[in-house]
């Protein structure tokens, strides 16, 4: 019964990402290189840490930071140059490698709570995101 509802929690959070992916890419006839280039590195780590086996909490929170990230990303370089997103695509490793790090941290809790390890996963990967813009941004 547990595993149901952390797949409903995983699957729950991806869905309102492609949701808010489409919401955001224009009704026009490049809606659909638009919405691949929202969710496309969205849907890459997700299947990454899929294939990895990580915990669906920690991939639920993962995908939550991604979420924001995208939404943040897109109202802040709205109406910047469209150079910028490429800052967006080389900023989203950082998020499979702190969802990495705690996914192997955390491999042998079984005892951890859902919320507990939807919150290691969101933090983890924010930490992640947080270096990885850290480093293209003292880099470029």
């Amino acid at each position: 019964m547990v595993q149901y509802k952390n797949n409903q929690l995983a699957c729950g959070v991806i869905v309102l990402g492609v949701v808010i992916s489409i919401l955001l890419s224009p009704f026009d006839k490049y809606f659909f290189g638009n919405f691949t280039f929202f969710w496309g590195p969205q849907a890459i780590v997700l299947v990454v840490l899929a294939s990895a086996k990580m915990k669906t909490e920690l991939i639920a929170g993962a995908s939550l930071i991604m979420l924001i990230y995208l939404c943040v990303f897109y109202f802040l370089a709205k109406n910047s140059e469209p150079m910028i997103w490429l800052f967006y695509i080389f900023s989203c490793p950082g998020i499979l490698v702190g969802a990495f790090a705690i996914g192997f941290i955390t491999q042998d809790e079984t005892a951890s709570s859902t919320f507990r390890l939807f919150a290691y996963g969101f933090g983890s990967s924010f930490i992640g995101l947080l270096l990885n813009v850290a480093v293209i941004y003292f880099v470029s």
